[in-house]
């Protein structure tokens, strides 16, 4: 392809990001990138953090039928992906990663590094962990990205659009630093009901203190 300078054109790599609460529909999304992927025949590649074993080296999409193999990476040490891509590929080649927000914080330099290597990155994760803080790298990936997809759902108390997730017990909210993995343990909230939920919480804890 020729350039408005008279130049043949070099391949931009992009990095895509799909975020949003629990159940907005970002696998779906996800799915939806690979339909293209494939119709394109374009070489590609899904990446999930162990920590999600839900599915096992799977990744599903309640909206779909279908499922899609993924490799496996230690979510303490993404630049393990870097290690699927050493070989010469095509043009257009893309790493999907699913699931991005339990991987640490050298996830962003994997990606840069894909990125300059020539390889198209799809993130998809939760933006805000259920105490409206940026979780684990994606902060960082959304700054980086060239395209951002933002999904919102509904709110599971007043039905309005909802992005927020929020952890359901007290014990959970305010003294529990693990992460849990799985939708049966959150809520999907607006902001308004967010907040009343979190204060809500907040009484029912200060209660059990002091029995």
């Amino acid at each position: 392809m020729i350039n408005n300078h008279g130049t043949e054109s070099t391949y931009s790599p992009s990095l895509t990001v799909i975020c949003g609460p629990m159940r907005s529909g970002k696998s779906k999304e996800l799915f939806s990138i690979i339909d293209r992927l494939n119709y394109r025949k374009i070489h590609y590649k899904i990446f999930k953090p162990r920590l999600d074993s839900r599915n096992m080296d799977n990744i599903s999409s309640r909206y779909y039928s279908q499922s899609s193999k993924a490799i496996i990476i230690d979510e303490k040490n993404p630049k393990e992906i870097l290690s699927h891509f050493k070989e010469q590929f095509p043009k257009g080649t893309t790493a999907l990663v699913d699931e991005a927000h339990f991987f640490s914080g050298e996830l962003v330099e994997a990606v840069k590094t894909l990125l300059s290597d020539g390889v198209d990155v799809v993130i998809s994760g939760l933006d805000c962990d259920a105490h409206m803080n940026t979780f684990g790298p994606m902060g960082d990936l959304l700054a980086l990205a060239g395209k951002v997809v933002k999904l919102n759902s509904v709110c599971e108390f007043c039905y309005n659009s909802a992005n927020f997730s929020a952890l359901k017990d007290e014990e959970q909210s305010f003294t529990r630093e693990n992460i849990l993995v799985g939708n049966d343990q959150y809520l999907v909230l607006c902001l308004s009901c967010y907040l009343e939920h979190i204060r809500r919480m907040e009484k029912k804890s200060l209660k059990n203190i002091y029995r």
